[in-house]
């Protein structure tokens, strides 16, 4: 029985609670919505049902489980013994990803290169493998595409599109452009 359940868990069929609990997100009292991150690290949960919860909950920074802005995720509410259930949560799934591709500056030393986003709430910077980037110059604005989301690492990625320098006006413009994904026309 345990293999068929974490079978079902590992579909998104069920969930297990810390308890040993197994049963639906309804059943375990899960909250669905969507990350807004923080650049110091923590999140706020924007609920997807907002008839239900008509506020934001706090997310710290160890209960984000790997999630970045914009990821939509599974939640529980944390439990203080002392005072009781709290406008706190904590991730318990990661349903989908909020970024496939990012716009920031290149900077790389000898060991690596790295894409920091412009969008500050997505704390993390984009580790890019140096076999991957030798060609491309420090300070540059350019595109990553988002290939892994190791848990507990910078999520891995190759450089799709060089923008321009960083202190280039039509570099900024098209960062902004490919940020938003408007039309260039």
């Amino acid at each position: 029985l345990i293999p068929l359940l974490d079978e079902l868990c590992e579909e998104g069929k069920l969930f297990k609670n810390d308890g040993g609990r197994y049963g639906t997100s309804e059943q375990l009292g899960l909250i669905q919505g969507v990350v807004v991150g923080n650049e110091r690290g923590f999140g706020f949960l924007t609920p997807t049902d907002k008839e239900k919860y008509t506020a934001d909950f706090f997310i710290p920074k160890k209960g984000l489980h790997g999630a970045l802005h914009g990821d939509t995720v599974l939640t529980e509410r944390t439990y203080d013994y002392e005072y009781g259930e709290r406008d706190e949560v904590r991730v318990v799934k990661i349903l989908e990803r909020g970024y496939n591709t990012i716009v920031g500056t290149f900077q790389k030393d000898r060991r690596a290169g790295y894409l920091f986003p412009d969008e500050k709430k997505f704390n993390r910077e984009i580790y890019i493998p140096l076999s991957n980037c030798h060609q491309i110059k420090n300070g540059v604005k350019a595109v990553a595409k988002i290939t892994s989301y190791p848990y507990g690492k910078c999520p891995g990625g190759e450089i799709i599109e060089v923008l321009g320098d960083e202190d280039d006006f039509f570099a900024e413009e098209l960062s902004i452009i490919r940020s938003y994904n408007l039309r260039e026309e």
